[in-house]
């Protein structure tokens, strides 16, 4: 008698954080960022089991994000559009293919690519940003956009007005 077995794969989520785009501003906390994650989880539909890479385009940053998110891999580039670089270098389109859904936590053009050859090999996605930040080339290129509310995030770092998110 033979035996046979189903291996079913778990559903998984992936997102892609721009914490810097998703917060409107590069001066932050690990509060603001721990206030982001508790506001982000619930709009994004983040599920279990899910994976975090969050990016940052300064290396004193990573430091903010990491302790206020609390989990996921960190990545950096220095310079203009250095979190998106950063998370793009560390993510190929097989490696995000292994995933039911990515989540993009970005409003950038940048990720436009990226999301539409990810769709076209059957991965769900998702974008997730400020009103005032969605690029009129990402809000085509994917089918399920969802908005952070404008809601306090706590103080930035330096900064003398609270954050808000769409500000």
């Amino acid at each position: 008698m033979a035996t046979s077995f189903c291996l079913q794969r778990r559903a998984t989520q992936l997102h892609l954080l721009d914490v810097e785009n998703l917060l409107g501003t590069p001066w932050f906390t690990s509060q603001a960022v721990a206030d982001l994650r508790q506001i982000y989880d619930g709009i994004s539909g983040a599920a279990m089991p899910a994976h975090y890479l969050l990016g940052t385009s300064a290396a004193a940053n990573l430091v903010e994000a990491g302790l206020g998110w609390g989990q996921g891999q960190l990545v950096f580039a220095r310079g203009k559009d250095g979190a998106e670089r950063a998370i793009l270098a560390e993510m190929t389109i097989a490696g995000a293919a292994r995933y039911d859904e990515v989540v993009i936590g970005s409003g950038d053009g940048i990720f436009t690519e990226f999301a539409a050859a990810l769709q076209s090999v059957g991965v769900g996605v998702r974008v997730v940003a400020r009103k005032g930040s969605l690029s009129k080339a990402l809000s085509l290129a994917v089918r399920d956009v969802r908005f952070l509310p404008e809601a306090h995030l706590g103080k930035g770092a330096g900064a003398s007005e609270p954050l808000h998110v769409g500000a």
